[in-house]
């Protein structure tokens, strides 16, 4: 996604773990595991391959990847034209480029995904388009979303200093139903319940 005065380019994506740049890791792995077991599985039936999932912030595709490889029809959106061409090879094909500030819809149909994603993104955008890019979001999801937002709660929420819009959980949460979401399912409780998610205060499971 976009600030005022970061472009999201080589020198932004390379910097991350230490300089070794972002890459695949197991957590994407678990991530997609825990999408599925929690909104991939019915009454013991793997529905995966009936639904499609869109990864908000997608980075170079990793996500996606995993959830292809678990069934989903799976799609991502990324603002940053490096980290798109630079993009997973598994997932390239299934990426597009997007800003969710500006008021240019995504490509697919209203409702389209029955999932969608969007992991720590939100904080990366300017307040005053927080709005338009929810809904972005709302307008594709036609199913579960499942957002993680670095939230004022956070116990270092500036440790990042693309984080530019640091809000208490509450706001975040009114901001959601403004959207149209509605919000307090018993999923964000599954969710929360795998390690990845149990220590983050920014977790949100809306429909």
């Amino acid at each position: 996604m976009r600030t005022d005065d970061v472009s999201y380019g080589k020198d932004y994506w390379d910097s991350l773990d230490g300089g070794l740049g972002y890459q695949d890791s197991t957590m994407w792995e678990d991530i997609a595991h825990i999408l599925k077991e929690v909104f991939g599985v019915e009454k013991g039936k793997d529905v995966s391959s009936e639904k499609s999932f869109l990864d908000i912030g997608c980075a170079r595709g990793y996500l996606v990847k995993h959830m292809r490889r678990r069934g989903f029809e799976s799609w991502g959106t990324d603002f940053s034209a490096h980290i798109l061409n630079t993009a997973d090879p598994d997932a390239k094909p299934w990426l597009r480029g997007h800003d969710l500030t500006l008021s240019v819809p995504m490509q697919w149909n209203d409702g389209y995904f029955q999932l969608v994603s969007c992991i720590e993104t939100m904080e990366h955008i300017p307040e005053v388009s927080v709005p338009q890019a929810l809904a972005h979001i709302r307008r594709v999801a036609g199913g579960w979303t499942v957002f993680t937002i670095c939230t004022a709660e956070h116990p270092d929420p500036y440790d990042d200093p693309t984080h530019i819009t640091i809000r208490p959980r509450e706001w975040w949460l009114a901001q959601l139903v403004k959207a149209g979401f509605s919000t307090g399912f018993a999923q964000e409780r599954e969710v929360k319940r795998f390690y990845l998610f149990s220590a983050h205060h920014g977790v949100f499971v809306c429909r």
